[in-house]
């Protein structure tokens, strides 16, 4: 699928080469046409082949797929574990660097849930025989608590630091899947291993956890959204990956994560706990190759509507 916006950075690459012929042309603009940012999400945690096995950055992420897609090149820096701490400090790079400049004209930023203590919660909130002093619902308020003071306020900080390198790109922010869906009973998510506690079971979580964990998801990306609205950049916008993207007719462009969760009606799109002997155990609690190729199709459809 090549979209409008693969058409106008195939026109500045031509002009670009145009401009380097002519002896007397000034120096192109500083920027590579597609720059990502972000967390594991973005780096495409547990899907070998790896680029860079420091931060888990994959080939198969979904920047990876959205440039091959729009036939540019890009420039990730999307890592594992990565807070929106981390994403100032890879755009700040990234501007010193000259990849984020003025001839970039797409961002993509996932990043937040790594600012809260939402893995930790997610193993609380399991049946899994750990022993810790909070119950799930007093771990989820914590993550809450973080969302409601700090998040939203953090991610405008992200957006405005890249519109200020990269005044001319188009900037896409992501949400996070709502990760258990549609869930009637029990939902069963693998082998936990937790070799210094001792710990190799079954996992499961039950009803009532799994719909405080996706309330706890919603809101998470509420803050999100309100980051982007609070950042005052025009070019920004905010991608809800739950929900489909339609074309200006009204049919579905990209289908979104809603039906795709751990227990859902439909196919599954995010990994369950991967024994931890496997590389891919990289993976657990991540999307998988469905699941990137997924985000990949929404931001080319969010970009080319």
């Amino acid at each position: 699928m090549r979209t409008r916006l693969a058409a106008v950075l195939a026109a500045i690459a031509v002009g670009a080469c145009a401009l380097a012929a002519a002896p007397a042309a000034a120096a192109p603009a500083p920027g590579t046409p597609y720059v990502a940012l972000g967390d594991s999400i973005a780096s495409g945690n547990g899907l070998l082949p790896y680029l860079d096995a420091d931060c888990l950055r994959s080939k198969r992420s979904y920047p990876e797929l959205l440039a091959d897609d729009l036939g540019v090149p890009v420039r990730s820096e999307a890592c594992s574990g990565a807070t929106t701490g981390d994403a100032l400090e890879q755009a700040a790079d990234l501007a010193e660097s000259g990849a984020l400049g003025a001839a970039t004209e797409l961002v993509t930023l996932t990043v937040g849930v790594n600012d809260t203590a939402w893995r930790d919660a997610l193993l609380v909130c399991s049946d899994a025989p750990i022993p810790v002093p909070y119950s799930c619902a007093e771990m989820l308020a914590l993550v809450q608590q973080t969302i409601a003071a700090v998040l939203s306020d953090r991610i405008a900080a992200v957006i405005q630091a890249v519109h200020a390198s990269a005044p001319g790109a188009q900037i896409v922010v992501t949400g996070y899947p709502v990760p258990f869906g549609d869930v009637i009973g029990s939902c069963r998510l693998g082998v936990l291993n937790v070799a210094e506690l001792g710990i190799r079971t079954p996992i499961a979580f039950d009803r009532a956890a799994a719909a405080a964990i996706d309330e706890t998801a919603l809101r998470l990306n509420e803050a999100i959204a309100a980051g982007v609205a609070l950042s005052g950049v025009d070019s920004v916008v905010y991608l809800d990956v739950n929900a489909d993207v339609l074309d200006a007719a009204g049919r579905v462009a990209a289908e979104g994560f809603d039906g795709h969760g751990f227990c859902d009606t439909g196919s599954r799109w995010i990994s369950g706990f991967l024994p931890a002997q496997a590389v891919i155990a990289d993976r657990s609690f991540h999307p998988d190759a469905a699941g990137q190729a997924a985000y990949a199709d929404l931001v080319a459809a969010v970009i080319g509507g």
